[in-house]
């Protein structure tokens, strides 16, 4: 994507990582090594795929990019392994590394650690290189290949700061311009998803040359989120359906019922849903199910809110002075 960061100075967010590999890049730039094996994981849209790009950048390295979902036999991973540079440290990024076959992990086992592949019997020398997984769903790995990852890294949700930092950047790139209470309106509903945020970002901006003049202001995105069906916390249709569904409910319901019941796949739910409403406060994910919260009711008119509890007298002191009055 043209509109990606290519160096980790400008990626905004994941501090914790960035200095991580701003280490680990300079020792092994210094020690002329190629970079440690590594696995990024973490909810989709947080910039995996970005970060493998810049990693291949900082280093100056080539890179090789699959999906897991594509690697069905062993042929398939010789044939990603197969372009790799005589001279070493090439990059091999494979998104989604979970839905992998076994038997194409096995292959991987001996290329990660020794940089041998078995084909037919026989054993192939290849390039040194570094491989990086992607995943949003760490646990499906299996041990054997999670352990040969050096490092790990979880990539956190943004905070809508980080967010509307992200936006200003992109907007500045594309000489768009938005005001600071648009930022902040996209900003509080990409549910601290970048990927979210940009595309937010990519429809108020459609809207606003529509309207015209093009500038991206808070009328031009509360306009926008309503044609969208996004509410103030970033929930669309789908969370209120979950949500609708839960409150029907007198006791947690299985991840099978809420599919049926809400009439949402399973995997959307838990990768794309459950994560933000459980964050939220929304639901609660418990050993017997799903269940909604008071926050969830309140939030989707159920019941009505709770009364916050004072900390002092001033709701009585207003009430006696009402009666004098």
């Amino acid at each position: 994507m043209a509109n990606r960061p290519l160096t980790l100075k400008d990626y905004i967010g994941q501090e914790r990582i960035k200095t991580q590999l701003a280490v680990t890049l300079g020792a092994c730039k210094k020690n002329s090594k190629a970079m440690p094996h590594m696995l990024l994981y973490g909810n989709p849209g947080l910039g995996k795929t970005t970060l493998s790009e810049i990693i291949a950048n900082e280093y100056g390295s080539r890179l090789h990019v699959a999906m897991g979902g594509n690697l069905n036999k062993p042929e398939d991973v010789q044939a990603l392994l197969a372009p790799l540079s005589d001279d070493g440290g090439d990059i091999v990024f494979i998104d989604e590394i979970h839905r992998m076959p076994i038997k194409c992990e096995e292959m991987l086992y001996t290329a990660m650690e020794d940089f041998e592949v078995e084909t037919g019997g026989e054993r192939f020398w290849i390039p040194n290189f570094t491989m990086i997984g992607a995943t949003t769903l760490a646990g499906d790995l299996s041990r054997p290949l999670r352990d040969r990852f050096g490092l790990h890294f979880q990539l956190q949700n943004y905070q809508p700061d980080e967010v509307g930092m992200i936006i200003q950047k992109l907007s500045a790139r594309e000489n768009t311009s938005i005001t600071d209470g648009a930022i902040q309106e996209i900003a509080k509903r990409a549910k601290g998803v970048a990927r979210i945020a940009i595309n937010f970002y990519s429809r108020c901006k459609e809207f606003a040359d529509f309207l015209g003049d093009g500038t991206i202001n808070e009328d031009v995105a509360a306009q926008q989120f309503s044609l969208m069906g996004i509410d103030e916390m970033g929930l669309d249709e789908n969370d209120y359906r979950v949500l609708n569904y839960l409150a029907t409910q007198p006791r947690p319901v299985g991840i099978a019922a809420l599919s049926t019941g809400a009439d949402i796949d399973m995997p959307t739910i838990t990768n794309m849903i459950e994560p933000y409403l459980v964050q939220t406060g929304m639901i609660n994910r418990t050993r017997s199910g799903r269940e909604i919260t008071q926050k969830g009711k309140e939030w989707i008119g159920v019941v009505p809110p709770q009364p916050v509890a004072s900390t002092d007298n001033a709701p009585q002191r207003n009430r006696l002075e009402r009666l004098r009055a």
